[in-house]
């Protein structure tokens, strides 16, 4: 790690008492409390983007989040040894325990207000603008194809390992499934959906997951926001959604409850349920999975693919069985 140098603290005005590194930055006691100095690996133009969010949220009364400090020329990073430095407050909070329920629906509600409070952001001058709104029906068109492309590569292998037999073997249920969901999203109000979050300026977090959300001083702060970006909300209820789904082994009654708790705060009318349904169906972790153990093969150990299948495969019933009684409330 490198060196801090105090000069970086007073350059956002504050004055540095004391200085320890943990978790890959600096914290920092200064006079206005504890604080955290990384460094960051984006453009200035990203930072930008990402600050602006920030800063949109904190105007719509919606605070608790991970806000950069700014330097006396009112910019949220400095440049120190060619290195882009930001510092936000230290939350010495713990991370949101996806299994404990209550927490699972304060983390909702959290999600609803911020997605209510990012209408109209609207990013600072120089910012690089991240918009992924409108790709979800030509990711789902080019998924679907690979997977076929995937399947015949390896019914054609004279050998076949553990993974091969798993992707064989749940071929067939997860192509269905794939298939349904472009239908669905094909016919569905999507479109409007994607020219309605245009007008409306909104944004997604993107990673908006348990490490991603801390619990400190009896209040639920979300942190990282790296990859925010304009993206339908309904992607970060999404990526929430599963994962939680998930740890509960696909409740039904949970499942409505969450779904309701938001839709209290932030709404979810019938043409987002349909879209909803669809992003749910869609095997989207199957095709990551299969298409990093085909395709790329450098995130993990072989074995660890074949553990991580294993896993999506023990929820495979239960979730059908979940979106059988979610598409009888569309």
């Amino acid at each position: 790690m490198r060196e801090f140098n105090p000069q970086i603290l007073r350059a956002f005005g504050l004055k540095p008492k004391a200085v320890k590194r943990a978790f890959g930055s600096h914290i920092c006691e200064t006079n206005e409390g504890l604080k955290m100095v990384k460094t960051v690996n984006i453009p200035v133009e990203c930072l930008l983007f990402i600050h602006s969010a920030k800063e949109h949220l904190n105007r719509q009364g919606f605070s608790n989040i991970d806000r950069f400090n700014e330097t006396d020329y009112g910019q949220p990073y400095y440049e120190y040894n060619k290195n882009i430095y930001v510092v936000k407050n230290w939350i010495d909070g713990e991370e949101c325990d996806f299994t404990d329920f209550d927490s699972v629906k304060w983390a909702t509600q959290s999600l609803a207000n911020m997605h209510v409070a990012s209408k109209g952001m609207r990013p600072l001058e120089s910012s690089r603008i991240t918009n992924k709104l409108g790709l979800l029906p030509e990711a789902f068109e080019k998924h679907y194809r690979e997977l076929t492309y995937m399947y015949k590569k390896v019914r054609k292998s004279s050998r076949w390992n553990d993974f091969d037999i798993l992707f064989i073997k749940n071929y067939n249920d997860y192509i269905e499934d794939a298939f349904e969901a472009k239908e669905v999203m094909n016919e569905s109000s999507y479109s409007a959906l994607i020219k309605q979050a245009r007008d409306e300026k909104v944004f997604c977090h993107d990673k908006f997951t348990n490490h991603n959300l801390q619990i400190a001083k009896n209040q639920m702060m979300i942190i990282n926001f790296e990859h925010c970006c304009y993206k339908l909300p309904l992607n970060d209820l999404l990526r929430f959604y599963e994962k939680v789904m998930r740890k509960c082994e696909w409740d039904e009654k949970k499942g409505f409850e969450i779904l309701d708790n938001y839709s209290k705060i932030k709404g979810l009318n019938d043409k987002e349920l349909r879209v909803f349904y669809a992003m749910m169906l869609f095997p989207d972790k199957y095709w990551r999975l299969s298409n990093q153990h085909y395709n790329t093969r450098r995130h993990w150990m072989p074995k660890i693919y074949d553990v991580k299948m294993n896993e999506l495969v023990h929820h495979k019933e239960a979730k059908k069985e979940f979106l059988k009684s979610l598409k009888r409330n569309l």
